[in-house]
Order: structure tokens, then sequence, then C-alpha cells
């Protein structure tokens, strides 16, 4: 399998970063007040990031810089049709990779 963890960077990329949080951390929890303009989404020290699985966007997170050499994984999610299939844990592998010193 072909994944890639990529920065979120242009238009399709937040379209896809944006759908996959607001469906699957609030849509299927029942909650609709999902902002796609928050300003958290653009601080420097924030990087969000997708998944994506032969080209095709399956997950999105976002790591906050939280000090020198320390970080925080927020809002983790995976697409309701390939849950529970390891791409949660190849994400968190390449997060580390991607993002260790």
């Amino acid at each position: 399998m072909k994944y890639d963890l990529i920065e979120v960077q242009g238009p399709d990329d937040w379209k896809d970063y944006h759908f996959l949080r607001r469906t699957v951390l609030w849509e299927a929890k029942g909650r609709h007040n999902y902002s796609e303009n928050h300003a958290d989404e653009r601080v420097k020290a924030n990087h969000p990031l997708l998944l994506k699985l032969h080209d095709r966007p399956i997950g999105a997170v976002r790591l906050d810089e939280a000090g020198p050499c320390s970080g925080v994984v927020r809002l983790v999610s995976i697409a309701p049709d390939v849950q529970q299939s390891g791409h949660g844990r190849v994400r968190c592998a390449a997060l580390l990779t991607k993002f260790s010193i």
C-alpha cells in the first residue's frame, strides 16, 4: 500500500482536510458547529496533515508544536469506510517519522 502523510497546503488539501474532520469528528457525533476558519488552523506552529492512501485522502490530523521537542496531536480522523484497518497506526508512525528530531 502506498501511503503519504502530507502537509495541507492547496485549496484541494484544505477541502479534504476539513471534510474528513467535519464529517468524522462533528457530524457523525451529532454536532454541527465545525468552523473551517478557526484561527488555530493557520498558526505557524500548527501543522495540519492529510494521510493519503494511493492518492486518496483517508485521514486528517493536526500536530501543534508545544515547545522545544514536544507537540500535541489533535483532532485525529480516519474516513469511516476505512476505519479499523490499521491506517491510524500507519499515520501515527508516519507522523513520528516526519516530525521527530
